[in-house]
């Protein structure tokens, strides 16, 4: 069985911050400053190819791509992504460049260029070889349905790319795409093991968008009886993050900012590297401060929801009880992971 590639793009992470791009160079501290640990090298060549078949390079490609989909949304992706793939150069192409390349293939839905594109990078360690990583398990399991023995590559890959800052994505694909593949089978058990392995991996006041899969499996983890683990913990990492520094409450789309060389962009940040870390930050906090306080609010309507049936509210009081004891037992210095803010 072969599921459409459209299903590996089409989650609501996949949030494109620009509006638009002006293209004019770096100095040559800006442009080393930029490369490390977001950049890849130097492209190479003018960015102002004239555009015609074969032409364009995959850096330009993949830009136009961003800033005509933040014009025309996300549904014509794939037709967007298709017609710059025909207007792009293939061979002779630099580093930077083959990585571009490899994900307009994934923004095409083309799982086959995709997968070949992203081969040679998935074995390091750096930024591009931790998305070609997660590039290449969504391919595999959503386009070529190989989830058999996902759950120990997922774990393989957490031991070989350590959660680090730079990176917020880590492994939040990857495991919400086979979460989603047992969740649809009804085996919350699984769902909740993989996001509770996931978390484990990162500290609670760094931006991780992982932290926001208790809030997409929700419902899993209430199957299990653990609904107030799930709320509890998104609720300590909006705390946190909230408190960490400057942040974007709504995730706004950040001003135009020119193209910094050397940089990658994935098709969940838009063109966001190209602002200077401390403004990508601030972005890339608040979007997933709105992420939380929306699962969040869902979660709050719910409960608000099930205690006018009769039928559950006993179950509901029941998980706002443990979730009121687990934030007396934090108070009291008895575990300092669990909840920082207990208001639903």
């Amino acid at each position: 069985m072969r599921i459409p590639l459209a299903m590996l793009i089409a989650l609501p992470q996949l949030m494109l911050f620009h509006a638009g791009v002006a293209r004019r160079p770096l100095s040559g501290d800006q442009a080393a400053a930029i490369r490390s640990p977001y950049g890849i090298g130097e492209s190479g060549g003018s960015r102002l190819v004239p555009q015609g078949s074969d032409s364009l390079l995959p850096t330009v490609a993949l830009h136009a791509l961003h800033e005509e989909l933040a014009q025309s949304g996300r549904s014509a992706q794939r037709e967007i992504a298709t017609r710059l793939l025909r207007q792009t150069r293939r061979g002779g192409l630099q580093e930077a460049e083959r990585f571009a390349l490899a994900e307009l293939h994934f923004a095409a839905f083309d799982p086959e260029g995709a997968d070949a594109g992203f081969e040679g990078f998935a074995s390091r360690t750096d930024l591009p070889g931790r998305i070609a990583t997660q590039r290449r398990f969504r391919i595999q399991m959503a386009a070529f349905d190989a989830y058999a023995g996902a759950e120990l590559r997922i774990r393989e890959a957490r031991a070989r790319l350590p959660a680090v800052a730079w990176d917020p994505w880590h492994l939040q694909s990857s495991v919400s795409t086979l979460a989603k593949y047992h969740a649809d089978r009804g085996e919350h058990d699984v769902v909740v093991r993989l996001v509770r392995e996931e978390l484990a991996a990162l500290p609670v006041d760094v931006v991780f968008f992982s932290h926001s899969l208790p809030g997409e499996y929700l419902t899993s983890f209430e199957a299990e009886g653990l609904g107030a683990e799930a709320i509890g913990h998104m609720q300590q990492v909006r705390a946190a993050i909230g408190a960490g520094g400057p942040r974007s409450a709504r995730g706004e789309i950040p001003p135009a900012a020119p193209h910094r060389e050397g940089v990658i962009h994935r098709l969940e940040e838009g063109l966001l590297r190209d602002l200077p870390p401390v403004e990508a930050d601030r972005f890339l906090r608040g979007r997933l401060f709105g992420f939380l306080s929306g699962y969040l609010a869902r979660a709050a309507r719910d409960t608000a929801a099930a205690l006018r049936n009769p039928t559950r509210r006993f179950e509901v009081t029941l998980r706002q009880d443990v979730l009121r004891s687990t934030c007396l037992n934090t108070s009291r210095g008895a575990s300092a992971r669990v909840v920082t803010n207990c208001s639903m």
